[in-house]
């Protein structure tokens, strides 16, 4: 291995996910250099190749803190945040997972009014309920310090009574082939859950989620009713969505 190829390493590391016209230019060196070096990486399993680049995430992935999380692709998952707004009415009933999207998400309903949430996101519960028309119900738990977030059988069981308007799930990984998944056990069976009582299905997420593949599978990408994403997605990615899965791709424009 050599220095240029260990160097694109710790990039990926700190970045997740990166084009190969943006590592060729990082590195001073030619696109097909680039194919090359990732190549060479994803056959020693210290990278996954997809369309146009690279995702440091494999099986073998672990979450980043969530100071980490809070700050990276800030400008798409605000976009895509935005996009989600528009699928909520005054008055709706929700049910919001965890992650920063999701965050995001919350963020941008506060200009809707009556909304009555359920989420086990501590985070996303005092985001929420600084709108005092809304009503806020939390899941409960055992509570996890790298997201702020609630899980377990006591909050299944309490969660399992509700039926909601819209489900807005954020998760690790969306693949055509593996589904949706995430690293965390218990919090991928209350995502589950989640969209199990949920009319509209909807998963928010930054493009860099696409073709990552997390420790476990949540459900198949037809499950979802909508995949709301950012401007990254390629337009061949989009179409083999909707027509291979079914599921509707919508795409936040830059703002």
């Amino acid at each position: 291995m050599n220095n240029r190829q260990k160097e694109l390493i710790t990039f990926m590391v700190e970045t997740h996910y990166a084009k190969v016209e943006k590592l060729a230019q990082k590195f001073c060196v030619s696109n097909e250099t680039i194919r090359r070096d990732l190549k060479y990486l994803e056959e020693r399993q210290f990278l996954r190749r997809v369309h146009g680049g690279a995702v440091w995430d494999t099986f073998r992935a672990k979450e980043r803190e969530l100071s980490e999380r809070i700050v990276r692709n800030l400008e798409e998952k605000r976009a895509v945040a935005h996009l989600a707004e528009s699928f909520v009415n005054d008055g709706d009933t929700l049910v919001l997972g965890t992650g920063t999207t999701c965050l995001e998400v919350a963020k941008a309903l506060q200009s809707k009014r009556n909304l009555t949430i359920v989420t086990n996101s501590i985070e996303i519960g005092v985001e929420a309920v600084k709108n005092d028309s809304n009503n806020i119900y939390m899941i409960g738990g055992k509570l996890r310090a790298n997201g702020l977030s609630l899980s377990g059988s006591f909050g299944s069981q309490f969660l399992s009574s509700f039926r909601v308007d819209t489900a807005f799930i954020s998760v690790g990984g969306v693949s055509l082939e593996h589904g949706i998944t995430d690293f965390n056990v218990e919090e991928s069976a209350l995502a589950r859950i989640m969209l199990s009582i949920a009319s509209k299905k909807i998963l928010v997420t930054d493009y860099t989620k696409m073709a990552v593949i997390g420790l476990v599978k949540i459900c198949d990408v037809s499950d979802l009713d909508y995949i709301l994403t950012d401007w990254n997605m390629p337009v061949r990615e989009r179409v083999d969505y909707h027509q291979k899965a079914g599921v509707k791709v919508c795409i936040a424009e830059r703002r």
